[in-house]
């Protein structure tokens, strides 16, 4: 998956025996999905278990040999590729397939390439990802004037340092100037303006960082609510229960009535109540008792629930 993009078909297959495998289908038996895929594969800080989506995963591992293309790193495949497909060689089908695949991951490297400012004299102000929130010309409509299409970050600082944004022709508007003004001059401007790998705090490249932007998981910001699910010192399957009680996922009657597997719904326990996760272990007649004798005084629940 480092050297051949794998056409999606088979990415597919690869992620429909994952999936299989995670809820334990066989061609003899059938199992219930319990949380669509999507979830599952997204990241554990946003609510999923972290399992890899084929395709993205292979666009990451691509794009880091682009990035060390990108960045004429000595190692010999680096070295080989570069001498026989120099920058300005003409695209052609008669290319190599692994260098064909890894120009089709370097839409990555181009998402996640930012500037580290130094004197400000590089980086274009409009279209070079220097803010870490992509370029500013991507969040504007309309033409720019002539001359303010090749401004410099450099030329709308003062000599303090500060941001002097009246030299722009027209009125930014409130959500621009926030990321702009959060954005400081660097203490020394004697080092040049260069690029690096943005989603990471070192800039170096990461396959992980990478894989959230082919799946365009960077947007997301990391929800505290599920972290103590995983640092829970428990076994690894009380977890997943854990898990799929807080995403109201478990197979209580009511979830199986709602996909049509069960006619009733009502708790088997007490049958006044429809089945639901938060039922059946909290407020039910029968468990109730169960958890006064655990728990004496209960603490109030925490907002999650």
């Amino acid at each position: 998956m480092q050297s051949t993009l794998l056409p999606q078909q088979i990415c597919k297959e690869i992620d429909k025996i994952n999936r299989n495998f995670f809820w334990g289908d066989t061609e003899a038996c059938k199992k219930i999905h319990l949380k669509n895929w999507s979830t599952v594969t997204s990241p554990k800080f946003i609510g999923g278990l972290g399992i890899k989506r084929a395709y993205a995963k292979n666009l990451a591992l691509l794009a880091n040999r682009a990035w060390a293309l990108r960045n004429n790193l000595t190692d010999i495949w680096d070295k080989t590729l570069t001498f026989k497909y120099p920058p300005n060689h003409s695209a052609s089908k008669n290319v190599s397939t692994t260098w064909a695949d890894i120009l089709k991951a370097d839409h990555i490297c181009t998402l996640g390439t930012g500037w580290r400012l130094g004197n400000g004299s590089s980086a274009n102000f409009w279209v070079d990802n220097w803010s870490g929130r992509g370029p500013l010309r991507s969040m504007i409509h309309g033409l720019l004037n002539r001359n303010e299409e090749l401004l410099k970050v450099c030329e709308l600082w003062d000599h303090s340092g500060n941001w002097c944004l009246d030299r722009i022709s027209f009125h930014l508007p409130t959500i621009i100037k926030d990321i702009i003004c959060a954005t400081p001059k660097p203490h020394t401007h004697l080092h040049d303006d260069s690029t690096d790998w943005f989603p990471s705090p070192n800039g170096e490249f990461s396959t992980k960082s990478a894989y959230h932007l082919a799946c365009d998981l960077t947007s997301e910001a990391p929800n505290s609510k599920w972290k103590w699910i995983w640092k829970t010192p428990t076994l690894l399957r009380i977890s997943t229960f854990i898990w799929l009680f807080c995403h109201n996922s478990l197979p209580t009657k009511s979830l199986l009535h709602n996909r049509k597997i069960f006619m009733d719904s009502s708790c088997p326990l007490c049958h006044t109540t429809p089945e639901t996760p938060l039922h059946i272990l909290l407020d039910c007649t029968v468990t109730t008792p169960i958890w006064s004798k655990i728990i004496p005084h209960p603490p109030p629940l925490p907002p999650f629930f």
